[in-house]
């Protein structure tokens, strides 16, 4: 019943109009939903690729947002401005097969100066391994009641 109530929130445009409500509350711009182009115009960008034919695997997954930190789209500290425009955006998923000079992700920031420690905090996050690595499962068990 759960599932159906999510799905049907999703397919009956409720779930975006309750999103659209938590933009405004926090003073966010509307338009980025619909026209996220307008927004997202980095200077900078910068592609990490393969470094050799395997599967992609994530190895430190918290790395990945250190390496977002580092290109501006965080903050270190609470004085610092996030910049809208910086971030990673994968092209290949954990679990893809990838040859050597593929796509991995995009990185974008303000000033290319940070795309080197970003690009070595990412070079230690991410594995390519020989063999396929085991797929998690997405649920580990079920709460019912009663």
């Amino acid at each position: 019943a759960c599932y159906q109530k999510a799905e049907k929130a999703l397919y009956d445009g409720s779930a975006f109009a309750k999103f659209r409500e938590f933009v405004v509350a926090q003073g966010g711009e509307l338009a980025v939903l619909t026209e996220p182009e307008l927004f997202y115009d980095a200077p900078a960008c910068m592609e990490l690729l393969a470094w050799k034919d395997g599967y992609l695997e994530v190895a430190k997954a918290e790395e990945i947002g250190r390496a977002s930190v580092r290109l501006g789209a965080g903050r270190m500290t609470k004085e610092d401005t996030i910049d809208m425009t910086a971030g990673i955006v994968f092209e290949a998923d954990f679990g893809d097969v990838v040859q050597k000079g593929d796509v991995l992700c995009r990185l974008y920031a303000k000033e290319a100066a940070r795309f080197e420690e970003a690009t070595k905090i990412l070079q230690q996050a991410l594995v390519i391994r020989e063999n396929k690595p085991l797929q998690k499962p997405l649920l580990y068990g079920m709460v019912k009641e009663g």
